[in-house]
């Protein structure tokens, strides 16, 4: 394969996985959409699938699995927000979800999103 084709494959995995993580974050951002302990709960507090039509809040990882499954790609932004995690807090993205307040895992989504613009912005994509 040529040169600028992995490129640019590489730029579309890049960007897809901020997206993944850009848009979880904004599942979450609101505290009521936020949960600890599952991947996510219903309106009655139960828990549920994250990427069924049933959830109405969700953990980091859950937001991450349904706004993956939304899209229909999967990408590293899972890793990526666990890499955040540990070099923030020392934590696993789970252990900074469910022993963290809120306030961490925006910090975290943060850090990570950040960290995927700097790739992109080593490969020479512009956002």
């Amino acid at each position: 394969m040529e040169p600028e084709k992995l490129k640019d494959i590489r730029l579309t995995e890049l960007t897809k996985t901020r997206d993944v993580l850009v848009k979880s974050k904004a599942l979450i951002h609101d505290k009521a959409n936020w949960t600890q302990g599952f991947y996510a709960r219903d309106a009655d507090g139960q828990y549920v699938s994250s990427i069924g039509g049933r959830a109405t809040c969700w953990c980091a990882e859950g937001a991450i699995r349904k706004v993956s499954a939304d899209l229909g790609f999967y990408t590293s932004a899972g890793q990526n927000l666990n890499n955040a995690a540990f070099s923030r807090f020392g934590l696993s993205t789970p252990g900074v979800n469910d022993g963290n307040g809120h306030a961490d895992v925006m910090e975290m989504f943060d850090i990570a999103i950040d960290s995927q613009n700097s790739f992109i912005a080593a490969y020479g994509a512009s956002e």
